[in-house]
């Protein structure tokens, strides 16, 4: 596949994508704050950061 090609498939699936990426980031943000409500995370970021990392 050349490069057009690849921008092309990439632009058609994002948005089909986009819904799966959001289920995964609210959970990995809910994930971060119950962590947090635990005493497992120091600072009120870290719920933010373990959201991009889940």
């Amino acid at each position: 596949m050349n490069d057009s090609g690849w921008k092309k498939a990439a632009a058609a699936a994002f948005p089909k994508t986009l819904p799966v990426l959001a289920g995964y980031v609210v959970l990995g943000f809910g994930f971060g704050l119950l962590l947090q409500s635990k005493g497992y995370l120091y600072d009120s970021c870290a719920g933010g950061v373990c959201s991009l990392i889940l």
